[in-house]
């Protein structure tokens, strides 16, 4: 594809001097010699031109809160992942994995990779952590202990457990080690993640709310999260641009196109279609594949550069809004390496956060997780909001008749910050697990003797506001609690409505 001219950026025009080509071969960027004390220069792994096969890729990873902004990324570079102090932690660390076997294949990934076991060492007073693999619960994880696994890991969650402490608890782990299949027994697997690179990101527009959509969501390792444009039409035009502050060589990248919250956020959503990357007097075209998941590109020719303009070219609209989303990027480097982005975007904004809500009904809230001390009906709720704008509402039902499981996560903004009410607007997704037990053998699709349970599973998107009242504000105004809600000695009581999901009623941590 030929080099295209007067492509204006932030800093003037580009005009073309020769030919560029992309392929859509591998991108899995690895990073860093010396990952969990292991080197892994390309020269020392068995692979001239990459990691070595048995090398663990971290993918993307975040955590849910961090003491300092950005340091999940010590876990693997020396250092150390702590989470902010919490009387009711409900914090951990996220990482999504690949193997380096394929690192160089191109177009949307296989994620995953083969583990035998792990072992996480631990700093802080909490010594056990709860594990989920793939999104499901596999157990408890005792610090210093190996842990037998033998699955194919997608996604591996460590999180503290949900217990009152009168004296807040930080959370932190110092390592985690990777085990994978030898020859005779397990062995310690190198480890490949994306290095933090400083930077700063500049979006030619983004949709409101903005702080909800933020081009700092490119570089957060959460694809529940992304950079929305917020031009008129489908954003062709609309770019992003990436300041490094050194000179890199960038032989491709990692992306998550579209709104990746859930498969319909995707179709609801705008993808990018072709996207130009630009860089000095060079641009290059990148066809994207319209699809979820993460998908790699390569360059033909290494950009050399402290400077990248992301250009929408073309885009698919979504079914519902015009609004075009990328979720996650990484940047590649030769040789397997990857690189991400550390700005004082990604590093303020929980700060900021919290300084917003210092004094208010919300304050003491943030990265506790709260609970309804009893049932009412059948239906149990809790949650938490966390630091980092997101938030998790849980709801059970478990009666006769049915039982299901309900999970609202998402984005959280400060609507009505005050020292006794506030309200702040949830949206995100809600996902449904639903088994009703009441349909009769002649209602069931399977004719008599079938079982008759039908169980329901469906992703929505809503969005709702939600009223926090201190207990006294809650009384003064004449709110009270449903009966089935039984409120107990703690430290802290609130009642917390949603009107739209039906989530109502006393909680305390």
């Amino acid at each position: 594809m030929q080099l295209r001219s007067n492509i204006k950026t932030r800093t003037g025009e580009f005009t073309y001097r020769n030919s560029n080509h992309i392929r859509t071969a591998p991108l899995l960027a690895l990073v860093w010699a010396g990952l969990l004390g292991m080197s892994i220069a390309c020269g020392e792994t068995g692979n001239a031109t990459g990691p070595a096969e048995n090398t663990v890729i971290i993918e993307r990873m975040f955590a849910t809160s961090s003491s300092e902004p950005g340091n999940v990324v010590g876990l693997f570079g020396g250092g150390d992942w702590s989470s902010r102090a919490s009387h009711a932690p409900l914090d951990g660390v996220m990482l999504y994995l690949q193997d380096a076997a394929n690192w160089n294949a191109g177009g949307v990934l296989e994620p995953g990779v083969e583990l035998t076991g792990i072992q996480v060492e631990c700093s802080g007073p909490v010594q056990t952590y709860q594990m989920f693999i793939n999104g499901n619960r596999f157990g408890d994880l005792s610090c210093g202990e190996y842990t037998a696994l033998n699955n194919r890991v997608v996604s591996l969650y460590l999180g503290g457990e949900h217990t009152y402490s009168a004296d807040p608890l930080q959370l932190r782990i110092s390592d985690i080690q990777f085990y994978v299949a030898g020859e005779s027994e397990p062995q310690r697997a190198p480890v490949l993640y994306p290095e933090p690179i400083e930077a700063t990101l500049t979006a030619s527009s983004t949709t409101e709310p903005s702080a909800a959509y933020d081009v700092a969501f490119l570089f957060d390792g959460r694809r529940e999260f992304g950079w929305v444009e917020g031009a008129e039409g489908d954003g062709i035009g609309e770019s992003v641009q990436i300041d490094l502050n050194r000179s890199l060589e960038i032989s491709g990248l990692e992306i998550m196109n579209g709104y990746q919250r859930s498969a319909e956020h995707f179709r609801k959503n705008g993808t990018v279609r072709s996207l130009q990357i630009g860089a000095g007097e060079r641009t290059i075209d990148v066809p994207l594949e319209d699809k979820m998941g993460t998908q790699r590109v390569f360059f033909d020719e290494s950009l050399n550069t402290d400077s990248l303009t992301l250009r929408i070219e073309t885009a698919r609209s979504g079914s519902q809004w015009k609004d075009t989303a990328i979720s996650e990027l990484v940047l590649l480097g030769p040789g397997g390496k990857r690189y991400g982005i550390h700005s004082e975007r990604n590093a303020h904004q929980a700060v900021a956060l919290l300084e917003k809500i210092r004094n208010t009904s919300l304050a003491s809230l943030v990265g506790n997780r709260m609970t309804t001390d009893n049932t009412c009906d059948g239906e149990q709720y809790s949650m938490v909001l966390r630091a980092n704008g997101s938030f998790v509402i849980w709801k059970e039902v478990a009666r006769a008749d049915r039982e299901a499981s309900y999970v609202m996560d998402g984005n959280w903004l400060p609507l009505k910050l005050a020292a006794d009410v506030s309200e702040i607007k949830i949206f995100g997704r809600l996902h449904a697990i639903e088994s009703l037990s009441s349909v009769t053998e002649m209602q069931s699709p399977y004719g008599p003797g079938a079982n008759s349970a039908q169980t329901t599973e469906t992703d929505t998107i809503f969005s709702d506001v939600l009223r926090i009242q201190t207990e006294d504000a809650a009384a003064e105004n004449g709110a009270a609690a449903q009966s089935c809600f039984d409120l107990i000695d703690a430290p802290e009581d609130y009642i917390i409505s949603i009107e739209g999901n039906h989530v109502s009623g006393w909680f305390h941590y």
